[in-house]
């Protein structure tokens, strides 16, 4: 009998977590989130309209090829609550606010077929008092709006680190650090998170940040 009641209650567990991250008929989890847009706009676009910080999109060029490396950074910070800091990211910079927490986060390319964006994600940590490290690549994403329905994919692990850092603080040894899916706002003496975006004609880039328990642990990046 016991056995039975506990193989009901994992049942049970398993059932809930598979609700949680269920398809609601768009690919995308149910349950409470925070929406997020990346709205590709013409390259000659002056950045009208953006100064409402409550917004839920950024302007990006539609065409980066122009750009310093053809790509534009989008800065990402933690804080009280989301916010679109900088929603015009078409003079080269964006910035967005994440709220407190941990997240799962999903995207899909939306928007006429044809378009591509490729996101690289990086961060960067203090080695030592007044020594800040070299960009930490976190992952990449490449997503491309094609004729089929569009896909959702989960992103979570560009937020995620994995690997070894190494600190120098002076009045101590240096000393080695290692982490596995690491929230990155959570690493120590952390510093500036931010995505390299690379943009060929996508209109939209919709992205969903669903609240998670501390200890997520995120599934590989999709292959490019």
């Amino acid at each position: 009998m016991k056995k039975v009641i506990l193989t009901s209650l994992i049942l049970v567990m398993v059932l809930s977590l598979g609700v949680a991250f269920a398809g609601n008929g768009n690919g995308f989890p149910s349950g409470p989130h925070y929406e997020f847009g990346l709205i590709g706009r013409p390259n000659d676009y002056e950045g009208n309209g953006t100064d409402n910080s409550h917004r839920h999109n950024m302007f990006i060029p539609l065409d980066t090829s122009g750009y310093v490396d053809g790509k534009v950074k989008i800065n990402m910070t933690q804080g009280d609550e989301f916010l679109v800091i900088d929603g015009d990211a078409t003079d080269g910079n964006g910035e967005l606010q994440i709220g407190p927490g941990y997240y799962a986060v999903f995207a899909r390319a939306l928007g006429k077929p044809g378009g591509n964006i490729n996101i690289d994600a990086y961060f960067t940590f203090w080695e030592d008092v007044g020594e800040l490290s070299d960009a930490i690549w976190m992952g990449n994403v490449n997503l491309t709006r094609d004729s089929k329905k569009p896909q959702t994919v989960e992103i979570s692990k560009l937020f995620y680190f994995t690997g070894c850092l190494t600190y120098n603080p002076g009045d101590i040894d240096e000393y080695t650090v290692c982490f596995t899916n690491e929230w990155v706002f959570d690493i120590p003496d952390f510093e500036e998170y931010w995505w390299d975006v690379t943009n060929a004609g996508l209109k939209r880039l919709e992205i969903r940040f669903y609240p998670v328990e501390e200890g997520y642990v995120p599934p590989p990046l999709p292959a490019p």
